[in-house]
C-alpha cells in the first residue's frame, strides 16, 4: 500500500517536473520568438540611406610630405591606413605648394572621384575631391595625378556614413589671402541637411579651427588644417581658420548632402502675382520644411485665365531642395494654382496669378480685291489675339500722297472681309 502511494507520489512528481520543463520550454521558446521578431522588424528599420551622417575614419599622409615625389606630377602609393566600408563616401583634402590642380584621381578599389576648384594663392593650394557610394577596401591606393609638378604635397582623408550615393554636392567655395584670418567665403547649402568640409594651407603649421568647427587632421610640415561642421538647416556657412601669424593662406570648402533621418511635414508655396498674356511667367517655387521629401507636389490651376494650362507636377526624391516652374497663359483673367502632394505634407495656400491682356498680333494674309470705286479688303485673324477676344476690325485704305483715304463700310465688324467704298478709280 506504501509502495503504491510512493510510487503515485513519484508519477505525480514526474508530471509536475514535465509540466514544469514544458512550462520553462514554453517561456524559453515565447522569449526567443519575440527576441526573433524584434531583431527582423529592428533591422528592417535599418536603412543605410537614412542613417544618420557621420565621420568613421580620418588621416593626413605623412607629416613629412613622402607620400609625394617633390617636383613631380602624380601622387602615388598611398595606401590608406583604414579598412574603408561600401556605401559610403571618400573626401580628400589635396595640399601643396605649387601653382597647379587635380588633373585626375583613382584609387584601386575603383572608385569615382569628382574634384571641385582650386583655392591658389600662387603656392599655396588647396583643392577638395570627394567619391560617392565607394566600393570598400582594406588596402586601398591612392593616386593623384595633378596638371604640373608640384612640392611639399599631403592629402587630409576622411570617410564618411549617411552621404546620399549621388549627386551628392551641395556646393563649394574658394578663398585666398594674407594675413591671420583665413576664410572660403559664403559656402550656401540648399539641402537640409549637410556636412561642410574646410581646408587651410598657410605653410606655419600653427593654426587653429574656426567657431562652430571640429577639427579633423592638421599637417605640421606643409602647415594645413581641415575642419568640419554638420549641418541641419540651410544657409550661408564660412569655414574659417586663424593663423599663429600674418601668412600667404588658401583655404577651400565642399558640402556633401547626407540623407535625412527626418521627413518634410509641409512645403511653401511662393511667385508672382501678375503677368502678361502670351509670355511666361518668371519663377513658383516650392520647397519641403522641416526635411526630405520622396513623393510629387502638384500645382493645379483653374480659373477664366487657366485655358490651355495644364498642372505641374514635381518629383521630390529623398530631397527638400526647392524646385522651381513657369506657366505660359495665353487669355487673360485669373489663375489659381492649388498645390496637393500624394504624401502626408501639409498644403499651403493657392496662389492667384492675374492675367494681363497685352496689344494683340496683326491680322495675316491680306488681299483686296478691287472694283468700282471701291475695294474689298480680306484678311485672316491674328494668331495671338492679346489674351482677349477680339471684338472688331477697322480698315483704313491710303491714297498715293500717304494720306487716308475711302470709308470702312462695316468698320468695327468682326468680320473679316469689308469693303472700303469713296475710292478714286
Amino acid at each position: 500500500m506504501n509502495q503504491k502511494k510512493e510510487n503515485s507520489r513519484a508519477s505525480s512528481g514526474s508530471k509536475s517536473s514535465l509540466k514544469k520543463v514544458l512550462n520553462i520550454f514554453s517561456i524559453k521558446y515565447t522569449a526567443l520568438v519575440f527576441c526573433a521578431v524584434f531583431l527582423f522588424f529592428g533591422l528592417a528599420g535599418v536603412n543605410k540611406a537614412d542613417a544618420a551622417i557621420a565621420l568613421l575614419n580620418h588621416s593626413v599622409s605623412g607629416n613629412s610630405g613622402d607620400n609625394v615625389a617633390n617636383g613631380t606630377a602624380t601622387f602615388s602609393n598611398y595606401t590608406l591606413p583604414f579598412t574603408s566600408t561600401s556605401g559610403n563616401a571618400l573626401v580628400i583634402l589635396v595640399i601643396h605648394t605649387q601653382t597647379a590642380d587635380v588633373s585626375s584621381i583613382t584609387d584601386t578599389a575603383g572608385n569615382i572621384f569628382s574634384c571641385t576648384t582650386a583655392a591658389d594663392n600662387g603656392g599655396r593650394v588647396a583643392q577638395f575631391c570627394y567619391a560617392l557610394n565607394i566600393t570598400g577596401s582594406s588596402n586601398d591606393v591612392i593616386s593623384i595625378t595633378m596638371s604640373s609638378g608640384v612640392n611639399n604635397a599631403s592629402l587630409h582623408i576622411s570617410e564618411w556614413s549617411g552621404v546620399v550615393t549621388s549627386s551628392g554636392l551641395d556646393n563649394h567655395a574658394e578663398g585666398t589671402g594674407t594675413g591671420t584670418a583665413m576664410d572660403t567665403g559664403t559656402l550656401t547649402t540648399t539641402n537640409t541637411n549637410d556636412v561642410v568640409i574646410g581646408g587651410f594651407i598657410d605653410s606655419r603649421g600653427d593654426s587653429s579651427i574656426g567657431a562652430g568647427f571640429t577639427k579633423l587632421s592638421s599637417d605640421g610640415f606643409v602647415g594645413s588644417l581641415s575642419e568640419y561642421q554638420i549641418v541641419s538647416s540651410t544657409g550661408n556657412w564660412h569655414p574659417t581658420a586663424t593663423a599663429g601669424a600674418s601668412t600667404i593662406w588658401a583655404a577651400a570648402g565642399i558640402a556633401l548632402k547626407t540623407a535625412s533621418s527626418s521627413s518634410a511635414t509641409s512645403f511653401t508655396f511662393t511667385g508672382p502675382s501678375s503677368g502678361n498674356a502670351g509670355s511666361a511667367s518668371t519663377n513658383f517655387t516650392v520647397t519641403p520644411v522641416g526635411g526630405n521629401y520622396t513623393g510629387t507636389i502638384t500645382l493645379t490651376p483653374t480659373g477664366s485665365g487657366s485655358t490651355g494650362l495644364s498642372a505641374t507636377v514635381l518629383t521630390f526624391s529623398n530631397s527638400s531642395t526647392a524646385q522651381t516652374f513657369t506657366i505660359t497663359p495665353t487669355v487673360s483673367g485669373t489663375v489659381t494654382l492649388t498645390p496637393t502632394n500624394n504624401g502626408s505634407l501639409t498644403n499651403p495656400s493657392n496662389l492667384t496669378y492675374t492675367v494681363n491682356a497685352v496689344v494683340p498680333n496683326a491680322p495675316t494674309g491680306a488681299g483686296a480685291t478691287a472694283g468700282n470705286a471701291q475695294a474689298t479688303i480680306t484678311f485672316s485673324a491674328p494668331a495671338f489675339n492679346g489674351g482677349t477676344a477680339i471684338t472688331g476690325y477697322t480698315v483704313t485704305t491710303l491714297s498715293n500722297g500717304g494720306g487716308a483715304s475711302g470709308t470702312d463700310s462695316n468698320a468695327g465688324s468682326t468680320s473679316l472681309s469689308h469693303v472700303m467704298t469713296g475710292l478714286t478709280n
